[in-house]
Parts: C-alpha cells; sequence; structure tokens
C-alpha cells in the first residue's frame, strides 16, 4: 500500500483542498500546495484469456513489463482543465511531456499500476505520487471495496461510464 504525505513547502502557505472530478460530481479528495499541479492519469491497457491483471501467477511488475504490453492510450486530466482528455497509443509520449513533471504529482486510481506504465515507458517521474485507491482503502474499502466503480458510486457520481475511456 501507497501511503502519502503532502505538506506544503512554506509553512505560511495554507494547504488548498484540489478537487477532481469523480464521474460527474466534484469531491475534494486531497490537499496539496497551491504551489503544484495534479495532473490525474488512466491508462488502458492489452489483455487477453491468458495475459491478464487477474491471472493468478502473474505479478502487475510482470504483467507490465511483459513483451505482451500495449498501452491503448491514457485519459489525462490536470487539475486546472474543465474535463479529461483522451490520447490514444501514438500520442501518449507527447501528452505526457507536456508537463513538468518535478512541479507535478501524478494521481491515479492505483498509482503503482499507472505510475509504473508511465515511468517505465514514457521516463515520467513526478514530483510526488496521490494514489486514490490507498486513499480510499482506509476510508471506504471495508464498506464497499475500492474498485473505481464502487468508489465513485459511493460518493456520488455515476460509477464507471461504460464505453467511455474518460472516467479520469
Amino acid at each position: 500500500m501507497v501511503v502519502i504525505l503532502l505538506r506544503a513547502k512554506d509553512k505560511k502557505k495554507r494547504m488548498l483542498g484540489t478537487t477532481i472530478r469523480v464521474f460527474g460530481s466534484i469531491k475534494i479528495i486531497c490537499a496539496f500546495g497551491v504551489d503544484r499541479m495534479i495532473i490525474g492519469i488512466d491508462f488502458e491497457t492489452y489483455y487477453d484469456a491468458e495475459y491478464s491483471l487477474t491471472a493468478k501467477d502473474m505479478s502487475m511488475t510482470q504483467y507490465i513489463r511483459s513483451s505482451k504490453f500495449q498501452a491503448h492510450g491514457v485519459a489525462i486530466r490536470a487539475a486546472n482543465w474543465p474535463e479529461s482528455k483522451w490520447y490514444a497509443a501514438p500520442e501518449v509520449k507527447d501528452a505526457l511531456q507536456q508537463f513538468d513533471w518535478s512541479e507535478c504529482a501524478l494521481m491515479a486510481h492505483n498509482a503503482q499500476f499507472d505510475g509504473l506504465i508511465a515511468s517505465h515507458y514514457y521516463g515520467v517521474v513526478p514530483q510526488k505520487y496521490i494514489c486514490t485507491l490507498s486513499m480510499a482503502q482506509p476510508l471506504v474499502g471495508y464498506l464497499v471495496g475500492v474498485g473505481l466503480d464502487k468508489v465513485g458510486k459511493y460518493f456520488g457520481g455515476e460509477g464507471k461510464i461504460e464505453g467511455s475511456l474518460l472516467n479520469v
């Protein structure tokens, strides 16, 4: 489990609740110094019956580092963007390189997964990682589980929108 402690660099700066769109509703999900940008990402990747994250004999790291691995694309939402944007596989590297990651936090629902893809294949090394799955675990995990769909619904959203790639 990833544990994240966020603090402002300057104690005189107030911590600011950053709002991220969760399935159609706005919820305050983390606090971050006002001098930082939060970038939400969600990779969509290839899988099949034998090559899958649910395969009993395959770890997440083995799945991501496999020769079969393929990212179909990524949905990205910067904290100051009005909505998420989808980037297909050929556009992913350029889309991720538009940010100065030394000044940004990478946020994902399972940052271990999306963060490893971003760093291993695209060279992204953010200043901080924010994992909404890890945040949800102690808050609602015992009530509803920590799947993206269940967490989104619990906080008043629509849940995962079938056929949509913009659930960031």
